[in-house]
C-alpha cells in the first residue's frame, strides 16, 4: 500500500479529534415521516454528519447475495441501502444477478442471457457469495420488480446495472412506485457527459463512479483533479475507486467543496488502496474511522452488522443518553 503523505497524516491526526456524529436529530422521527423520506433527506444534505451503511449485494450472512432474503434481512437490521446487481434474461426480464454466468451463485450452469426468466425461476440460489461446495438454499432468482417491491417503503436501493438495463429499470421503478427509492450509478471518465445530461439518470438520484486505478479495464489513469468538472455538476454522491490514499483524500475534499457526498467501497480492498473489510474487522478505527475522517460518509461493506456496531460505538461513546442512529431504527418504530 502506498505510504500516506505528511500532509495527509497531519490531516488525519487533526480530523480524528473531531467527533463523527451519527445521532438522529430530535425533531426527526419515523413516526413523523417515512423511513425513505428521512433517508433521502439525509442523502441530499452532503454536510449532514449522518453516515450511510450500504450492504454489498444485500445482507449475506444468512442469505444468498442478490436475493429477497438478503434485502429483508437488511431491512430487519436497519441498514440504509442495499446494492443490487441487475441484468437481463433472454426474454428481456430484469433479474438480480451479478455474474453473466449461473454457476457461482445458483444450481444452474451457462450464460444468464441464454435463458428465459421462466427457466431461470426454477433454479435456486447458493448461500452467501456462492462458489463450489456451498449450501443450496430454497431462495429463487428474483426479478428486479420483486426486489423493489420487497424494498418499498423500507430501504434505499443502489442499482448496479450490468450492461444497458437502466431504461428498463426506470420503467420498473415507475410500475412499482419506487422512483424515490433508487440511487443509480454509472462509471464515467472525465470527458463523459455528466449524469445530469443522461436519461434516465437525470430523472432519479444518481451517482457517477470515478476511478483512479491504472490496471482496471484500460490504460486510463486519472487524478482526482481530472474529475473536478464531473463533481461540479453536483450529483448526489460520487463513488470513488482508488489505488492511493492521496487520491482518496483529494477526491473527498473536492467532493465536499462541490457539495457532494463521497462513497467508499470497503469490501476486499482492491477498490480502496488495499484497505477493505478484512482490515476493518481487525481495527475499524484504522480503516472505517480513517475514511470517515477524510470525509467519506457512505460506506459499502460485506459486513454491515459490524459497521453498524462501530458507528453506534463512536456516536455514543461517553454519551449514555445519546439518541440512537437512524440506522438502528426499525421500520414503523
Amino acid at each position: 500500500m502506498e505510504k500516506i503523505t505528511c500532509s495527509l497524516l497531519v490531516f488525519l491526526v487533526l480530523a480524528s479529534t473531531s467527533p463523527v456524529s451519527n445521532a438522529q436529530p430530535a425533531q426527526s422521527s419515523p413516526s413523523l415521516a417515512s423511513r425513505i423520506e428521512l433517508l433521502r433527506e439525509k442523502l441530499t444534505l452532503h454536510d449532514d454528519p449522518y453516515v450511510f451503511v450500504i450492504a454489498h449485494r444485500g445482507c449475506t450472512e444468512n442469505a444468498p447475495e442478490n436475493s429477497i432474503k438478503a434485502i429483508t434481512d437488511c431491512i430487519a437490521l436497519g441498514v440504509d441501502m442495499v446494492e443490487l446487481d441487475v441484468r437481463k434474461t433472454a426474454d428481456g426480464v430484469l433479474i438480480l444477478m451479478h455474474d453473466d454466468t449461473l454457476q457461482r451463485t445458483t444450481n444452474g450452469h451457462g450464460n444468464v442471457s441464454d435463458y428465459n426468466y421462466e427457466d431461470l425461476a426454477q433454479l435456486t440460489l447458493k448461500m452467501g457469495f456462492g462458489g463450489d461446495k456451498v449450501k443450496i438454499t430454497s431462495e429463487r432468482i428474483p426479478t428486479f420488480e420483486q426486489a423493489m417491491l420487497a424494498a418499498k417503503g423500507q430501504i434505499l436501493v443502489n442499482l448496479d446495472g450490468k450492461a444497458e438495463v437502466y431504461d428498463d429499470a426506470f420503467s420498473v421503478l415507475n410500475l412499482t412506485g419506487t422512483q424515490d427509492h433508487i440511487l443509480m450509478k454509472k462509471w464515467l471518465k472525465p470527458s463523459d457527459p455528466s449524469l445530469s445530461l443522461q436519461t434516465p439518470f437525470n430523472q432519479v438520484l444518481s451517482m457517477p463512479v470515478l476511478a483512479e486505478p491504472k490496471a482496471y479495464q484500460s490504460k486510463d489513469y486519472f487524478t482526482a483533479n481530472d474529475y473536478q468538472a464531473q463533481l461540479q455538476t453536483h450529483p448526489i454522491a460520487a463513488e470513488f475507486i482508488f489505488d492511493s490514499l492521496d487520491f482518496a483524500y483529494q477526491a473527498s475534499q473536492l467532493a465536499q467543496q462541490a457539495g457532494v457526498r463521497s462513497w467508499l467501497n470497503s469490501l476486499t480492498g482492491w477498490t480502496s488502496a488495499g484497505l477493505g473489510d478484512t482490515q476493518a474487522l481487525q481495527d475499524p478505527a484504522a480503516v472505517w474511522g480513517m475514511f470517515l475522517a477524510m470525509g467519506y460518509s457512505m460506506i459499502q461493506t460485506d459486513h454491515p452488522v459490524q459497521l453498524l456496531d462501530y458507528l453506534k460505538q463512536i456516536s455514543c461513546q461517553d454519551k449514555p443518553s445519546c439518541q440512537r442512529h437512524l440506522l438502528s431504527l426499525k421500520p414503523n418504530e
